[in-house]
């Protein structure tokens, strides 16, 4: 297991998609709409909590669209990983 941060998607940030218009990020607080390409949907749609910066799903391609994101200021926040503080099995009483 690795001590890295999960990646998640920016609080307050849906990914959606509309017919015509697939790859979208909506802020939810006021309703607007970024438009993006397949790749930088697709790499966004890994940052949901699962992975780390550090893992194989971020290789190549999708590790330069991360640092794409980051330098227009819409990279993912990391957060610690739970899985430490949840039991492996649960507690059967």
């Amino acid at each position: 297991m690795t001590d890295s941060p999960y990646i998640l998607l920016k609080r307050g940030f849906s990914l959606r998609g509309w017919k015509g218009l697939p790859y979208a990020l909506v802020e939810r607080g006021t309703g607007a709409v970024a438009f993006m390409r397949q790749d930088a949907f697709r790499v966004l749609r890994f940052c949901n909590g699962r992975f780390t910066e550090d893992s194989p799903v971020f290789f190549g391609k999708r590790k330069e669209v991360l640092a794409q994101l980051d330098a227009i200021r819409l990279r993912p926040r990391r957060e610690p990983s739970l899985r430490k503080t949840l039991p492996s099995k649960p507690q059967l009483r």
